[in-house]
Protein backbone atom coordinates (compact mmCIF):
# COMPACT_ATOMS: atom_id res chain seq x y z
CA UNK A 1 0.00 0.00 0.00
CA UNK A 2 1.43 3.39 -0.98
CA UNK A 3 1.78 6.02 1.70
CA UNK A 4 0.28 9.42 1.03
CA UNK A 5 0.54 12.61 3.09
CA UNK A 6 -2.60 14.70 3.06
CA UNK A 7 -2.45 18.31 4.24
CA UNK A 8 -5.53 17.99 6.43
CA UNK A 9 -7.60 20.82 7.89
CA UNK A 10 -10.66 18.82 8.91
CA UNK A 11 -12.83 20.82 6.52
CA UNK A 12 -15.05 19.53 3.71
CA UNK A 13 -12.38 19.24 1.01
CA UNK A 14 -9.71 17.45 2.97
CA UNK A 15 -12.22 15.26 4.80
CA UNK A 16 -13.59 14.07 1.46
CA UNK A 17 -10.05 13.40 0.26
CA UNK A 18 -9.16 11.42 3.39
CA UNK A 19 -12.12 9.09 2.89
CA UNK A 20 -11.88 8.83 -0.90
CA UNK A 21 -8.14 8.28 -1.05
CA UNK A 22 -8.14 5.66 1.72
CA UNK A 23 -11.36 3.78 0.93
CA UNK A 24 -11.68 4.11 -2.85
CA UNK A 25 -8.07 4.46 -3.98
CA UNK A 26 -6.48 2.25 -1.33
CA UNK A 27 -3.82 4.67 -0.11
CA UNK A 28 -2.35 4.61 3.37
CA UNK A 29 -3.34 8.20 4.17
CA UNK A 30 -1.33 10.13 6.73
CA UNK A 31 -3.24 13.29 7.63
CA UNK A 32 -1.13 16.25 8.75
CA UNK A 33 -2.07 19.66 10.13
CA UNK A 34 0.39 22.42 10.85
CA UNK A 35 -0.51 24.57 13.83
CA UNK A 36 0.85 28.10 13.47
CA UNK A 37 -1.14 29.34 16.42
CA UNK A 38 -4.78 28.91 15.51
CA UNK A 39 -5.83 25.68 17.23
CA UNK A 40 -6.46 24.67 20.82
CA UNK A 41 -5.56 21.18 22.01
CA UNK A 42 -9.29 20.33 22.06
CA UNK A 43 -9.68 21.38 18.42
CA UNK A 44 -6.64 19.34 17.42
CA UNK A 45 -8.12 16.29 19.19
CA UNK A 46 -11.39 16.70 17.24
CA UNK A 47 -9.52 17.06 13.94
CA UNK A 48 -7.55 13.88 14.72
CA UNK A 49 -10.72 11.98 15.60
CA UNK A 50 -12.36 13.02 12.34
CA UNK A 51 -9.31 12.10 10.24
CA UNK A 52 -9.10 8.62 11.72
CA UNK A 53 -12.87 8.06 11.40
CA UNK A 54 -12.62 8.93 7.70
CA UNK A 55 -9.85 6.40 7.07
CA UNK A 56 -6.53 8.10 7.77
CA UNK A 57 -3.93 5.64 9.05
CA UNK A 58 -2.44 8.35 11.20
CA UNK A 59 -2.86 11.99 12.11
CA UNK A 60 -0.06 14.34 13.05
CA UNK A 61 -0.38 17.88 14.29
CA UNK A 62 2.88 19.73 13.81
CA UNK A 63 3.44 22.59 16.22
CA UNK A 64 5.13 25.28 14.10
CA UNK A 65 4.26 28.32 16.18
CA UNK A 66 7.85 29.14 17.14
CA UNK A 67 9.14 28.46 13.63
CA UNK A 68 6.42 30.71 12.19
CA UNK A 69 7.25 33.52 14.58
CA UNK A 70 11.04 33.29 14.16
CA UNK A 71 11.03 32.99 10.36
CA UNK A 72 8.03 35.13 9.39
CA UNK A 73 5.99 37.05 11.93
CA UNK A 74 8.73 39.01 13.66
CA UNK A 75 9.92 40.42 10.33
CA UNK A 76 6.40 41.39 9.34
CA UNK A 77 5.98 43.18 12.65
CA UNK A 78 9.33 44.97 12.29
CA UNK A 79 8.35 46.08 8.77
CA UNK A 80 4.91 47.30 9.83
CA UNK A 81 3.69 46.89 6.26
CA UNK A 82 0.02 46.73 5.25
CA UNK A 83 -1.32 45.18 2.08
CA UNK A 84 -3.76 47.60 0.42
CA UNK A 85 -3.19 49.88 3.41
CA UNK A 86 -5.51 47.57 5.36
CA UNK A 87 -4.26 44.04 6.05
CA UNK A 88 -1.03 43.13 7.79
CA UNK A 89 1.20 41.06 5.54
CA UNK A 90 0.96 38.31 8.12
CA UNK A 91 -2.45 37.34 6.69
CA UNK A 92 -1.83 33.96 4.95
CA UNK A 93 1.91 34.23 5.65
CA UNK A 94 1.76 30.87 7.43
CA UNK A 95 1.29 29.02 4.12
CA UNK A 96 5.01 28.65 3.37
CA UNK A 97 5.74 27.41 6.91
CA UNK A 98 2.90 24.88 6.60
CA UNK A 99 4.22 23.72 3.23
CA UNK A 100 7.76 23.23 4.52
CA UNK A 101 6.54 21.30 7.58
CA UNK A 102 4.32 19.02 5.47
CA UNK A 103 7.10 18.25 2.98
CA UNK A 104 9.48 17.47 5.87
CA UNK A 105 6.87 15.16 7.41
CA UNK A 106 6.45 13.35 4.09
CA UNK A 107 10.22 12.85 3.91
CA UNK A 108 10.27 11.49 7.46
CA UNK A 109 7.67 8.80 6.78
CA UNK A 110 8.83 7.96 3.25
CA UNK A 111 5.72 9.22 1.50
CA UNK A 112 4.72 11.52 -1.30
CA UNK A 113 2.26 14.38 -1.48
CA UNK A 114 -0.65 14.20 -3.94
CA UNK A 115 -1.10 17.28 -6.07
CA UNK A 116 1.81 19.40 -4.95
CA UNK A 117 0.01 22.68 -5.63
CA UNK A 118 -2.85 21.71 -3.32
CA UNK A 119 -0.40 20.77 -0.60
CA UNK A 120 1.92 23.72 -0.99
CA UNK A 121 -0.19 26.53 -2.37
CA UNK A 122 -3.61 25.67 -0.98
CA UNK A 123 -5.34 26.01 -4.34
CA UNK A 124 -9.01 25.12 -4.22
CA UNK A 125 -11.05 23.37 -5.41
CA UNK A 126 -8.88 20.41 -4.59
CA UNK A 127 -8.28 17.36 -6.77
CA UNK A 128 -11.13 15.54 -5.07
CA UNK A 129 -13.66 17.92 -6.60
CA UNK A 130 -15.48 18.63 -3.36
CA UNK A 131 -17.86 21.54 -3.93
CA UNK A 132 -16.21 24.83 -3.03
CA UNK A 133 -15.71 28.20 -4.62
CA UNK A 134 -12.30 28.65 -6.16
CA UNK A 135 -9.85 30.61 -4.10
CA UNK A 136 -6.13 30.83 -4.52
CA UNK A 137 -3.65 31.57 -1.77
CA UNK A 138 -0.38 31.72 -3.70
CA UNK A 139 2.82 30.69 -2.00
CA UNK A 140 6.16 29.76 -3.49
CA UNK A 141 5.84 26.18 -4.74
CA UNK A 142 8.94 24.07 -4.53
CA UNK A 143 8.93 20.40 -5.31
CA UNK A 144 11.65 18.70 -3.30
CA UNK A 145 13.91 16.99 -5.86
CA UNK A 146 13.95 13.73 -3.92
CA UNK A 147 10.17 13.39 -3.63
CA UNK A 148 7.83 11.64 -5.98
CA UNK A 149 4.73 13.71 -6.63
CA UNK A 150 1.56 12.14 -7.91
CA UNK A 151 -0.30 13.87 -10.66
CA UNK A 152 -4.04 14.29 -10.30
CA UNK A 153 -5.31 11.19 -8.61
CA UNK A 154 -8.94 11.74 -9.44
Amino acid sequence: MKKLVLAYSGGLDTSYCAKYLSKEEGFEVHAVSVNTGGFSSEEIALIKEKAVQLGASSYTSIDALEHFYEKVVKYLIYGNVLRNNTYPLSVSAERIVQAIEIVNHAKNIGSFIPNICQALCNISPNPCKAPQKTKVHPAPCQIPPSRKVAKRLI
